[in-house]
């Protein structure tokens, strides 16, 4: 975990700078205005990417609405940059929840109680690091927004949730073929069932072999101190070893899922993480904070 902040913090601050920035040489992070917003709320630049992936956004009300994806993307920020809406609040730093390909499918709300079906929208549960979310843009418009930023002198942070992939989910569990999701197909599964039990079912994880294994990531029947923060499954998320040492492979679902959508997906994919998308002699850690 130690390692993993450090890391953490030396990619955002890494991820700040461009040759087409104009900032001040005189910047400092130390009194830096940072302004920090949800990709997804909060301007919705483009209604044709709103649902993707199979994805459900409206289920009846505002409470079952409340973790959906809302529709905010990469054009929504670009035009607010573009109206001086940054500028004139005078920023240094715009800080922007993660980017890259959260889950398809939702998690169970409120944990136990499963009150509302909540979504990956804050950006904090990821399924694939080597692609854009399509609900927020492509490669292009994210280095068009960037550009767009750094010519206004406002350094881009943008988040990088990496010390626990995302929860299983049945819609995933479905389209990428690493579990059975109670005999549901994709339809089914995007569908808010109170009546199954989704804690019992994730709890089946430790058995899966396409999905995040425990070569990756801690499973409840090993003992770990769920009182440590550095061992603990924060909110149970899946959390990985990072303290590992000894390489891993990469999880067969993902595998699967790029032979799957062979070049379909190359607006999405970030071309410096290709090289990414094969085994490596690596750690856990390693594979996270390349």
């Amino acid at each position: 975990m130690r390692r993993f902040f450090l890391s953490l913090a030396i990619c955002m601050m890494a991820l700040t700078f461009s040759v087409n920035s104009v900032a001040a040489d005189n910047f400092s992070w130390r009194g830096a205005t940072v302004y920090f917003l949800v990709t997804d709320r909060f301007a919705n630049g483009e209604t044709s990417n709103d649902v993707n992936y199979g994805r459900k956004v409206d289920y009846g009300s505002e409470q079952m609405n409340a973790a959906t994806f809302h529709g905010g993307d990469l054009k929504g920020i670009l035009q607010k940059a573009r109206e001086g809406y940054f500028t004139q609040m005078g920023i240094d730093v715009l800080w922007m929840t993660d980017v890259y390909e959260q889950l398809h499918g939702w998690i169970a709300g409120s944990g136990k109680i499963n009150d509302f079906p909540h979504y990956g929208y804050h950006g904090y549960y990821p399924l694939d690091y080597t692609q854009m979310d399509k609900n927020y843009g492509t490669i292009e418009e994210m280095r068009e927004l960037v550009n767009t930023l750094h010519a206004q002198g406002i350094r881009v942070m943008l988040g990088a949730n990496l010390n626990d992939p995302g929860c299983p989910t049945y819609l995933d569990a479905v389209q990428c073929g690493y579990a059975d999701a109670f005999g549901m197909n994709e339809k089914q599964a995007v569908e808010h069932r109170r009546d199954l039990d989704y804690i019992k079912w994730y709890g089946e994880c430790a058995n899966w072999k396409d999905w995040w294994t425990r070569q990756w990531i801690r499973m409840n029947d090993e003992g770990w101190d769920q009182t440590d923060p550095l061992t603990m499954s924060l909110y149970d998320l899946p959390d990985v070893k990072t303290e590992k040492t000894e390489s891993v492979k990469i999880p067969n679902f993902l595998k699967k899922k790029w032979k799957r959508e062979g070049k379909s997906n190359d607006a999405w994919v970030n071309p410096s993480a290709r090289k990414l998308r094969k085994d490596h002699k690596w750690a856990p850690s390693d594979y996270m904070v390349a």
